[in-house]
């Protein structure tokens, strides 16, 4: 192999395994912010999407849940879909957060994806 070609894959290698961005926001045809592709919590902590601290703070998750579901998650890995425009997913994401924190879920082991509004992005 020559340099050249050892230094075009390398720079082909460098293209291809870029990390993938986390906290993608962008603004709809409306005007209105929305995440995209893989969030964490940080980003669902942003002034644009206070209702999720309100929610959040607001949830009352009994106690005899919390104690059977911090059994139960024990080694498991959560994926979920949401989207920050949607009504279920502005009401059920701050309280999902606040179940697998009390029961002690790791969150580095929770993958949120958030998907756009529009079906040709599917």
């Amino acid at each position: 192999m020559t340099f050249c070609n050892g230094l075009i894959i390398f720079l082909f290698s460098l293209y291809t395994t870029k990390p993938q961005t986390f906290n993608k926001e962008v603004t709809d045809t409306k005007g209105k912010k929305m995440l995209l592709g893989k969030i964490n919590k940080k980003a669902l902590l942003q002034d644009s999407y206070e209702w999720f601290i309100q929610k959040k703070e607001n949830y009352i998750p009994q106690p005899a849940i919390i104690t059977q579901l911090s059994e139960l998650l024990n080694g498991y890995a959560i994926t979920a879909f949401m989207g920050t425009w949607r009504g279920d997913s502005k009401r059920e994401v701050p309280r999902f957060y606040k179940v697998l924190e009390e029961a002690n879920f790791p969150l580095e082991r929770l993958t949120l994806i958030a998907v756009d509004r529009k079906k040709e992005s599917l």
